[in-house]
């Protein structure tokens, strides 16, 4: 089954330890901006408190038929029914994931090397997350690592998505080495107003990355 076309190539991670009760009004900003698809990272919530944020988003994202997925918790997603999760190599293995989830979920998976893509192509991820940068590339840390973002690309078919500070330098290198989605992160790159920081994120992305969908 494929995911609903997706509205942009703007990957979004709102991060609820941050950003607390305003984690709805920031989805709901997102949604208006036009992302393609939201992250709800909950790490310092308990099982309950991530239930409770998770739950007043989900009806949001799916009348704007725009996915959320549920970073690393793989239950809180199935509580939720939730459009899947994002895992890294300590958390639940792709494998296990997709055979909870099943094949509909989107699953993806963070990628530092190439052989951790290929894994994850095999596993059973709908797409992976070049770790080309190692650090969240912000204003202050630009450019990710093209080379290894380059060896991510050419290691997997699957779709790759990359952190990075929008710019159109940046996004034209990036789109050039295979990366096929933006991740930007709400509470650092759309600035004191979220709202026009994402609009023009998801803007300039559009220049160089046309909406799609995405294959489980």
């Amino acid at each position: 089954m494929l995911v609903p076309e997706l509205p942009s190539r703007v990957y979004c991670i709102i991060d609820a330890d941050r950003t607390g009760p305003d984690a709805v009004g920031l989805v709901r900003t997102a949604l208006q901006a036009g992302v393609g698809m939201i992250l709800l990272r909950t790490p310092g919530l308990t099982t309950r408190q991530a239930l409770e944020t998770g739950g007043a988003l989900v009806g949001m994202t799916r009348a704007a038929r725009t996915p959320l997925i549920m970073d690393a918790r793989v239950d809180v997603c199935l509580a939720l029914g939730a459009d899947g999760v994002h895992v890294e190599s300590e958390d639940m293995p792709v494998a296990h994931a997709r055979r909870l989830l099943g094949p509909a979920a989107i699953i993806g998976a963070t990628a530092a090397t190439a052989h951790d893509a290929g894994i994850a192509q095999e596993d059973g991820a709908t797409y992976v997350l070049a770790d080309a940068g190692g650090t969240l590339a912000t204003a202050a840390s630009p450019k990710p690592d093209l080379e290894q973002l380059r060896r991510v690309t050419m290691s997997t078919a699957l779709p790759a998505c990359v952190f990075t500070h929008v710019t159109p330098e940046s996004l034209e290198a990036l789109a050039c080495e295979g990366a096929q989605f933006i991740c930007v992160c709400c509470a650092t790159d759309a600035g004191d107003n979220p709202a026009r920081g994402l609009r023009e994120a998801v803007e300039l992305v559009g220049t160089y990355f046309k909406p799609r969908h995405i294959a489980p």
